[in-house]
């Protein structure tokens, strides 16, 4: 079994290398590509509430760590604090 910490790390550093290095295309994705913020039929989304490119490009990216997270504890069956990973904060954004 892998040690929780490890794995956390190892987790945190594919969020941090990855997803982060991506951030900026999407902000710029987004702010090309969509006419109107939030984009239509995404207004009840989870990020529905963002009135800027900039904001609902990083509410996706932090679902999208989150999501990322997640499914990673469910296919390796470890415990990482998908919360914290996703933007750094104990929130619950990510339960």
């Amino acid at each position: 079994m892998v040690n929780n910490g490890t794995f956390q790390a190892c987790i945190l550093s594919g969020i941090s290398d990855g997803f982060d290095k991506k951030q900026g295309k999407l902000d710029k994705d987004v702010a090309k590509n969509c006419a109107t913020i939030p984009p239509p039929g995404m207004e009840d989304g989870d990020c529905g509430a963002q009135v800027t490119a900039a904001g609902f490009s990083a509410c996706v990216g932090i679902r999208l760590d989150c999501a990322f997270c997640l499914a990673t504890n469910t296919i390796t069956g470890a415990g990482a604090d998908c919360d914290m990973l996703d933007d750094n904060v104990m929130n619950g954004s990510c339960p």
